[in-house]
């Protein structure tokens, strides 16, 4: 049974091992010339490939202009309450409701 849900799995490994990395990643780290030729595999000659990579320049440029203080900031403010906050209520919770529910249930059983 458990083999019967790999399958799946597997396959898409086996296809992930084919394709190629995304245009926009090869412009970000400076692989200009594979980014061409990933860019002429999926398009072929129908776009003006340096053209999109102009505009892939310029996305980048803007996603990155717009990773400022103030997302770093709210992603430690999420994180804090995801992991402190959140757990130290769950405890407190917890400690001050389980002895009533414990004393609910006792003298509902008598």
């Amino acid at each position: 049974m458990f083999g019967l849900a790999a399958i799946p799995s597997v396959i898409q490994t086996i296809g992930f091992l084919f394709m190629p990395d995304t245009p926009r990643w090869l412009v970000a780290r400076g692989r200009l010339d594979k980014a061409r030729a990933v860019l002429h595999r999926i398009h072929g000659t129908s776009v003006d490939v340096d053209q999109e990579i102009a505009n892939i320049n310029n996305s980048i440029q803007q996603s990155a202009e717009n990773r400022k203080l103030p997302c770093r900031l709210g992603i430690k403010v999420i994180v804090f309450v995801k992991v402190r906050i959140i757990p130290d209520y769950k405890r407190i919770y917890g400690a001050l409701h389980k002895p009533v529910l414990f004393f609910v249930f006792k003298t509902l059983s008598q």
